[in-house]
This record gives C-alpha cells, sequence and structure tokens, in this order.
C-alpha cells in the first residue's frame, strides 16, 4: 500500500540530504542488529535474542503466507507488552502486510469500527490475559466484519510455535516508502481515525535523531511500560530498541515495584512512558526507589507532566533525568527536553524540537506568534504521517500547506522551548473570552489540597460556557476546598477572576486513554450529569 507524503517534496528532499528521510525497513534493522544480544525480556518468555526473534520472524511470516495473508493486508494487534506483539509486528513487516495495533482495552464497538475502516483481514490476541477481550469478542468480530478472516491467539506459545518451520518461500521485503504501521487516534473525544506511516517516514533516520537527543546508542536497555500498542510504545519502546540493536524490557501488567526489578536486574537505563508511570516511580518506597540507579532519563509525553508532578518526581529520583516530550500519532516526537538541557525546562515546558523537525505558533488571525503567546501548534516533518486511511478529506483539513494543524494550544518561550497548554477544543469560552483549560489547571492544582484537576466548560444560558474544575483530592487531604475558598486561593496566586472554576467536582480518579490523556469528553458528561442531578 503507497500513500502519499502530506509534506512537499524539496522539503522531503532536504530531509534526505540530512539523513534523515533515508530508504530503510524495520527488517533491515532486526537484520543488522547483533544476533546474540537479548533483544525482548518479558515474564512469558523470559530472554529473547535476535537471532531468535529475525528467525521466529520470518518463519511466523511464511506460515501466515502460506495461509493466505499478503502484502499489503492489514491485521490488527491487540496485545499486552509482551514478546509475541514485537514477533508479530516484526514478522507482518517481513511480509509486508500491516500492522494496525490497538489498545487492549478496546471491545466490540471499537475492534468493529476499526475492522470495517481498515478493512482488516485479521487479529492477532490473547484472550486469556486479563486486560483483553475474551474468545467470544473475537468470534463475533469475525461473523460482523466482511473482510475478516483470520483469529491468531498466542496462547500456548501458538504463535511461535506457527513459525517453527518455514513453509513457503516469502515475496521480497517490502519497499521503505510502502505503508507499514496504520495508528488509531486515542479517541479523546471521539471515534478514532486511522494514521497512515510509512517505513521512510517512521524509521528513515528520525527515529535515530530521537535517539541522539536522548543520547542513546547500542549499550543503553529500554524500558517500556507505555502500551506497545500507543504510538509511543510502538515507535519508541519496539522500534527504537530495534533500530538501535539493543534490549527492550516489558511488563504484561504495570506494577512499579515490578518495574523497579525489571529495571535493577537489567540495569535498564532509560525508559519511555505517560505521567501516571513516572509519578508510581516516585512513589515507591525509599529501599525500591534506590533499586533505580541504573535508571538515567525518563521520557514523560502524552500529555504535559503537570508542574507539581515534574517537581516531586524530580525531588523523589534524583538520579533520573525527567524529559518531557510531546508529539501525536500523526507525528512520533517533535519535541524533547534533552538531558542537558536546563532543569527549569523539566517543569516549564515540553522540550525544543528535534532534528527534522519545524514548529511554529499560530495564532486566531493567522500571525505568527509572538513569544509566550499561545496559538496553535503547527509542525512539519520527515516523519509526518502520510494521511488518514480513505479519508482524503481528513487529511486536507489537517495538513492543507504541509504544515499539520495539531489541534493544540501551546506557545514558544524566549529560549524556542514549546509548552503544550491542551487541546484548542478545550478552550472555554464565557462570555465571548477565550479561556485556555490548561493554564487554569496549573494554577489549581497548586493548590496543596488537589492532587490534579481536569478542567472543562460547564454549560450556562447566559454566558454560554462558565468554568467548571473536576479535582482529585490529594493524600491525606481533608475537606476540599470550596468553591469561594478557591476563588480566594486563585485571587491570590494572580489568575483573572473570569477564569476561576464556578463548578467542583470531586472523583476518585480520571478515565484515561491507554497513552495516559485524560478522557475529558467523558469527564465533562459526568459533570453535565451531576449538575443535573
Amino acid at each position: 500500500m503507497r500513500a502519499e507524503a502530506t509534506i512537499d517534496a524539496q522539503f522531503l528532499a532536504e530531509q534526505a540530504a540530512a539523513g534523515l528521510y533515508e530508504p530503510q525497513t524495520l527488517w533491515d534493522l532486526a537484520t543488522a542488529a547483533p544476533r546474540g544480544r537479548i533483544a525482548v525480556v518479558c515474564p512469558r518468555n523470559g530472554e529473547i535474542t535476535y537471532d531468535t526473534l529475525v528467525a521466529e520472524a520470518e518463519s511466523l511470516a511464511a506460515s501466515w503466507f502460506a495461509q493466505g495473508l499478503q502484502p499489503e493486508d492489514v491485521v490488527i494487534l491487540q496485545l499486552p507488552n509482551c514478546y509475541e506483539f514485537v514477533l508479530a509486528h516484526l514478522a507482518l513487516t517481513r511480509l509486508g502486510a500491516i500492522t494496525l495495533a490497538v489498545p487492549t482495552n478496546y471491545r466490540d464497538a471499537e475492534l468493529q469500527h476499526i475492522a470495517d475502516a481498515s478493512r482488516a483481514r485479521g487479529v492477532i490476541c490473547s484472550p486469556s490475559h486479563r486486560a483483553c477481550p475474551d474468545t467470544e469478542t473475537f468470534e463475533r468480530l469475525l461473523e460482523a466484519a466482511p473482510s475478516m478472516t483470520y483469529l491468531w491467539a498466542i496462547e500456548g506459545g501458538a504463535l511461535r510455535a506457527a513459525g517453527s518451520q518455514p513453509v513457503v518461500e516469502l515475496p521480497a521485503p517490502p519497499d521503505p516508502d510502502d505503508v507499514t504501521i496504520i495508528m488509531s487516534t486515542s479517541g479523546t473525544t471521539g471515534t478514532p481515525k486511522l494514521v497512515l506511516h510509512t517505513h521512510r517516514n517512521t524509521v528513515g533516520g528520525t527515529l535515530q535523531a530521537v535517539a541522539g537527543a536522548m543520547g542513546l546508542d547500542s549499550s543503553d536497555v529500554l524500558f517500556a511500560p507505555s502500551p506497545l500498542a500507543h504510538a509511543s510504545g510502538l515507535q519508541y519502546g519496539v522500534r527504537l530498541a530495534i533500530a538501535l540493536g539493543t534490549t527492550l524490557l516489558l511488563l504484561d501488567k504495570w506494577e512499579a515495584d515490578r518495574g523497579a526489578d525489571l529495571i535493577e536486574r537489567y540495569a535498564a537505563t532509560w525508559a519511555l512512558g505517560a505521567t501516571p508511570f513516572l509519578y508510581d516511580l516516585s512513589k515507591l518506597p525509599d529501599e525500591d526507589r534506590a533499586r533505580l540507579k541504573s535508571l538515567k532519563v525518563f521520557a514523560c509525553g502524552g500529555a504535559p507532566i503537570p508542574p507539581s508532578i515534574a517537581q516531586s518526581a524530580r525531588d523523589a529520583l534524583p538520579n533520573v533525568r525527567i524529559c518531557p516530550v510531546w508529539g501525536m500519532s500523526e507525528t512520533g516526537m517533535v519535541t524533547i527536553v534533552r538531558p542537558g538541557d536546563p532543569e527549569s525546562k523539566i517543569v516549564s515546558s515540553d522540550g525544543r524540537v528535534a532534528a527534522g523537525w519545524e514548529l511554529r505558533i499560530r495564532t486566531t488571525d493567522g500571525r505568527d506568534a509572538e513569544p509566550n503567546e499561545l496559538g496553535e501548534i503547527q509542525v512539519r516533518g520527515a516523519a509526518l504521517f502520510h494521511g488518514y486511511y480513505e479519508r482524503p478529506d481528513l487529511t486536507e483539513a489537517a495538513v492543507p500547506d504541509g504544515w499539520m494543524r495539531t489541534g493544540d494550544l501551546g506557545y514558544l518561550d524566549e529560549d524556542g522551548f514549546v509548552r503544550c497548554k491542551g487541546r484548542i477544543k478545550d478552550l472555554i469560552i464565557r462570555g465571548g473570552v477565550n479561556i485556555s483549560a490548561g493554564e487554569v489547571e496549573d494554577e489549581v492544582r497548586s493548590h496543596p489540597l488537589i492532587e490534579d484537576v481536569a478542567v472543562v466548560g460547564v454549560p450556562d444560558p447566559r454566558l454560554g460556557e462558565r468554568v467548571g474544575a473536576i479535582v482529585i483530592a490529594a493524600a491525606g487531604a481533608g475537606e476540599l476546598p470550596s468553591v469561594a475558598e478557591l476563588d480566594a486561593y486563585l485571587t491570590e496566586r494572580g489568575l483573572a477572576r473570569n477564569k476561576h472554576p464556578e463548578h467542583i467536582l470531586v472523583v476518585d480518579e480520571f478515565p484515561r486513554t491507554p497513552a495516559g490523556k485524560v478522557q475529558k469528553h467523558v469527564l465533562q458528561a459526568r459533570f453535565e450529569s451531576s449538575s443535573a442531578d
């Protein structure tokens, strides 16, 4: 399957000349990795070397080809973090088929939509895993989705056994400009879109540039608590480890103490995950945190790190450099706080652009924003996606002129560091005045009795919307502040009065996507339901 690049040919030529758009595939990188090196460690399979991974992937690809799976066929991959995920993705890559990884919490409705929209031919699953759908769910999917033919479960080592012997001769390896990955957007606001990426735009140099910005090389050991089905886990867990020819550590269920075990045992040096993973590690008992001494960098993405959490994690993990990053399913990592950047940028920014990317902030009237002026983050780069699957209308709307309209609000500071302040759709329009939910959240979150907050617009017949705050109490907090008490606190903080929350709802936890993003549309519905009651 081919899909045209969404940026202009001259820009791509410039990136290629800089070594950031090379004709490479993940299969090329896997076969070049040191054969005796441990490729993957996971509880289900133990230690797997690159020699075993490449051999099993090629045999598994041949087995699927013999069963009728063809190059360019789309296969849904719904697995926990385990070796079989890496194996299946690499086998599909070798065959020239396309991986469509989806979160383990997707059930009938999401799976049906994605299967129909992508015309997927099969699904690779783990029905016995506690986080995954059961066998009956997949059987219903095969019956309901006209394109679906194949159901491969990994239980009992079935996937590895299926690839134990070559069956037929495989077609030639894929072309670097073929589509290799379809990513479903994380769906914080509605129906997921299907994002197309090619071999070249994902492993043609920008992935390696990210590694360089982080100071990574083949001697590092990577720990990926982030779900592999998410863009960050797939690209900067599975694919980055293979690109470096290094070891990837996986857990099929996140538990911070088990993560500490794995980090200590294999001397992990780098980790990637959303804020909840960083938070959990920072809250481990002193003796467990002492076991993280090999860990040098924790790259934190998925959503901006609240300043209070970034600071507390920095205090709890003084030997770990926390590196906020920003990107999207359509882009991969665009901005990075490098390990050598000023420490103040950890809590105040989401980094500066990685090699191969350009970024601008555009105001609502279409001009380039001044430093620290809020506007839409727009980007272009060699790793930019190649469109939404069979939705040229959405592609044109997102990238009308080679620049991706990200839909994220943010600003650039005087040093060129970006700060994401939430989604444009998170703007609350109160009496005709735009209010950034992210700005209000930063101020409310600073209250000593509040652990976390999500700010949403609450419909109002007179003003259109008022500001509502959904809060989680800090550990050991007594009674949370009332609207009037929070109003006084924010006045003292210097926040304009029209931005102060006029409604407060207390919850125990936020609904999140597998990437760790707060699902505000779910919270807003809960808020409105509570207000109606």
